[in-house]
């Protein structure tokens, strides 16, 4: 699959659209362009159910809030391949 420029980064509880099903559409989308978009979860919920749900569904990364900047600088330039 080739590498894509978009990156996800979002709340799994938003006011209109969880950040499940936002992730699903954006998956979906890149997945007909043959990529695959690397995505954080982030919340305020420290319960593991929400943990295990956000990484069967599809997140690569989950964090609780409040997050420290530079490490999630540091972990997008893990999941992208920059350092």
């Amino acid at each position: 699959m080739q590498k894509s420029s978009i990156f996800n980064i979002s709340d799994i509880y938003l006011p209109d659209e969880d950040g499940y099903s936002l992730l699903l559409k954006a998956r979906n989308l890149e997945a007909k362009r043959g990529r695959k978009i690397p995505a954080i979860a982030l919340t305020a919920s420290a319960l593991d159910e929400d943990r295990n749900s956000a990484l069967l569904i599809g997140y690569d990364i989950y964090r609780r809030k409040p997050i420290d900047l530079d490490e999630l600088a540091s972990v997008v330039a893990s999941l992208t391949g920059l350092k």
